[in-house]
């Protein structure tokens, strides 16, 4: 059985002369590549890195900066519940020396002033039908007349 089996096979191909006539196995080589082109791959895979170390250096530079940000935020936070707490207790102090008893006691002590007592009140009465008047003074002067009529005119006009 070494040599046979149930396949059918075309008797001339086996014959020598038939073998001859075949054309010879071609081996192919492959056309080596250019020196130049692995050259500029090779720079391709160098200019991918460095931009992607460049894209990685520009975020870690971008979560300096937000860190930097975010403790100055939180200082500046900090000093402004310092100043709120800071001006809530100058306002109860402020709010404590205008108190009006302490008002009263500074006016009395200090300055000497007394409060207004019934005995001090003075009252005043006037005759019937008094009024006061303001008598304005005439001036006869002839230039002085021409300058009123001449006031009266403009403030007619609303000058």
């Amino acid at each position: 059985m070494s040599g046979y089996d149930n396949l059918a096979r075309e008797y001339r191909a086996h014959l020598p002369e038939v073998q001859q006539q075949r054309a010879p196995h071609i081996k192919h080589k492959r056309n080596p590549k250019p020196k130049g082109i692995a050259l500029l791959k090779t720079i391709k895979y160098f200019a991918v890195a460095m931009l992607a170390f460049a894209a990685m250096l520009a975020m870690i530079y971008g979560k300096v900066e937000l860190s930097k940000i975010t403790n100055e935020q939180s200082q500046l936070q900090q000093q402004l519940a310092e100043l709120q707490e800071n001006n809530l207790s100058l306002e109860s102090e402020l709010e404590s020396k205008t108190n009006i008893v302490k008002v009263e006691d500074y006016a009395e002590n200090v300055l000497g002033l007394a409060k207004l007592n019934k005995g001090q009140i003075e009252y005043v009465e006037l005759q019937d039908h008094q009024v006061i008047e303001v008598v304005e003074k005439d001036d006869d002067n002839f230039f002085s007349n021409v300058k009123k009529w001449f006031d009266g005119v403009l403030e007619y006009i609303g000058i």
